[in-house]
């Protein structure tokens, strides 16, 4: 069985004219969710944003599950402009995942996706200064290096 999901893994990235180097490895059939992981993730980051998600897709079907994988399901459908059933990816991985590195993952995620509530206080009270110092806060503490990107 995982021999097969590996092949139409294999299969899925081929037809879109993608060499998949980590579900190819000898390892890949040893640790499939890992392969797949690695693959999404070089996917992603090479550009290829809607096969990463297709990927992950067609592994979740066929019964692979990590929290690991859903995390990076929804870093695919934020590249793909679909912040809010991102949202909701790490909604549900904060609140049901027993991994603390993956909750402090989600957490993060979603902090760096939704505006400040106190942004949103501001905006509505129309105090503009105050608005606009808790945007230059929360920009700042963002960084560059979230990889997530900001929420248009």
């Amino acid at each position: 069985m995982v021999q097969d999901l590996l092949h139409d893994l294999v299969q899925l990235c081929r037809v879109d004219g993608i060499e998949p180097s980590r579900l190819l490895l000898s390892s890949a059939a040893d640790d499939l969710t890992l392969a797949v992981l690695e693959q999404s993730i070089a996917l992603r980051d090479a550009g290829r944003a809607g096969l990463s998600l297709a990927l992950l897709d067609r592994a979740r079907a066929a019964g692979v599950g990590s929290g690991w994988l859903q995390d990076n399901r929804a870093r695919a459908l934020v590249v793909l402009g679909r912040c809010d059933a991102a949202l909701e990816i790490w909604a549900e991985l904060r609140d049901q995942e027993i991994d603390p590195a993956l909750v402090a993952c989600a957490e993060a995620a979603q902090r760096s996706l939704q505006w400040p509530p106190e942004l949103v206080q501001a905006l509505k009270t129309a105090s503009l200064i105050e608005a606009d110092q808790f945007l230059g806060h929360w920009l700042a503490a963002l960084g560059d290096g979230n990889g997530l990107g900001l929420r248009e």
